[in-house]
């Protein structure tokens, strides 16, 4: 039987495409596999279109949904570009996220400070860029003028694949749109909120004219990953300095660590961004064991209970 490798394209849910010889997308017939592949994956075919296996990939990113179940989002990417447009106030703590979790997947992430003709002054995210601690790779960005978009397509030179990472609306299809020649229409953002419109709604994998790829999709509203509640390694410094070995760092007022926030040694936001993470890790964990979650509904009922309890023993108290 004549087989062939081909490459993931395009996700529409009820069907694949993969590129064909000519690099142009068609659908694939079925899937004779248990495991669903993603866009990015090589997948084998035999002579009728269907896919009848997945090759190993060399990288493979994936986040944690709500529900706490583990979800792909691309295989054999090289590069994580993540978008922080100029058309609105930054929030460090998203900029911020969003690079741990490129560092997660094992990337060093590619700043993109999109929509650089919109700001009329972008040295200050610039520099708030640089003190994120993230490297040097950093883009100022105009899909408009072209500033900085010749520097990002020679990044995909040789058939790299770069994963393009942002919010909905900012400016992820519209490079697209540069570098690989005007592949979708765009919508514009509402000017009360800087939403985007989800222009991109399917996973989607786009030649560029450099030979290259990229990996367009749908903006993100949640972002959570394994791992996520590790400690920084700026922040060990000062946990090694901790008194008890079994310190959480959380609310002990002797502890090194929140002794250094106070002191200016640390940035608040960075510290209080990572209690935020180790929040949502613990509340992801119990989502994901049913044993975990009984307990701490069992606990959290106690606790209401016993305040209830005081409540009515203050009153009648009271009523002495």
């Amino acid at each position: 039987m004549h087989t062939n490798f081909a490459r993931i394209c395009a996700d529409y849910g009820q069907m694949l495409h993969v590129f064909n010889e000519k690099n142009q997308p068609e659908p694939v017939t079925s899937l004779n596999i248990e495991q669903r592949p993603v866009v990015g994956d090589w997948v084998q075919l035999d002579s009728h279109k269907r896919i009848i296996g997945i090759k190993d990939s060399y990288s493979q990113i994936t986040r944690i949904k709500s529900d706490g179940s583990t979800q792909p989002l691309a295989a054999n990417v090289d590069h994580i570009w993540i978008f922080f447009p100029l058309d609105r106030d930054p929030s460090l703590t998203r900029w911020e996220r969003f690079c741990l979790f490129a560092e997660s997947q094992g990337f060093k992430p590619t700043i993109v400070l999109s929509k650089s003709d919109l700001c009329p002054n972008p040295q200050p995210w610039i520099s708030m860029a640089y003190s994120l601690g993230f490297g040097e790779d950093i883009h100022l960005v105009s899909s408009e003028t072209g500033t900085g978009t010749a520097e990002l397509g020679a990044c995909l030179a040789h058939g790299k694949t770069a994963l393009l990472l942002g919010q909905s609306g900012a400016g992820k299809s519209s490079l697209a749109n540069v570098l690989c020649d005007d592949y979708q229409p765009v919508a514009p953002v509402r000017e009360a909120d800087h939403r985007g419109r989800h222009t991109t709604t399917i996973r989607r994998l786009i030649s560029t004219s450099a030979g290259g790829y990229l990996l367009d999709i749908p903006g993100l509203r949640e972002l959570s990953w394994h791992g996520q509640d590790e400690m920084p390694d700026e922040f060990r410094v000062w946990t090694d300095q901790c008194l008890f070995s079994d310190c959480n760092h959380l609310s002990d007022k002797s502890c090194a660590l929140i002794v250094a926030v106070g002191n200016g040694q640390i940035p608040l936001h960075r510290y209080e961004h990572w209690k935020k993470l180790v929040r949502e890790a613990s509340y992801l964990n119990r989502r994901e064991d049913p044993k975990m979650a009984s307990n701490s509904k069992r606990r959290w009922k106690q606790i209401h209970k016993n305040k209830r309890q005081k409540t009515n023993r203050d009153r009648m108290d009271d009523n002495w």
